[in-house]
């Protein structure tokens, strides 16, 4: 039973920014674009926000709150990058929505 309890705890984790990704492209998609690449603008976020972190505490940072705030920090900025970079592709230069989509997947994906 325990056994049980951890694994249901460990996919409510692992689920979440799962979850998260989907409402952001449900949200996309009730605007009428649809974005592809929501798994690489995670992926860029996820690593720079590592980065971020790692680099806070090699720099000589004790301060555990600071470093995830600098995480935090940096994961928001390099998924916003993603997500206005499809933008400025998709809206302002009109391209097909499914190129810009998947570019953005194979380079975030490659980013990590």
């Amino acid at each position: 039973m325990n056994t049980l309890i951890h694994l249901l705890e460990a996919a409510v984790i692992a689920g979440t920014p799962l979850l998260l990704g989907a409402l952001g492209e449900i949200l996309c998609e009730r605007a009428g674009n649809l974005n592809l690449g929501v798994e690489g603008e995670m992926f860029m976020g996820a690593v720079a926000g590592i980065a971020a972190a790692f680099f806070y505490n090699r720099a000589g940072g004790e301060n555990g709150f600071v470093a995830v705030a600098f995480a935090t920090l940096f994961s928001f900025l390099f998924g916003a990058l993603g997500a206005l970079i499809y933008a400025f592709l998709v809206v302002t230069m009109r391209a097909n929505q499914n190129v810009p989509g998947l570019i953005l997947t194979i380079f975030g994906t490659g980013f990590g």
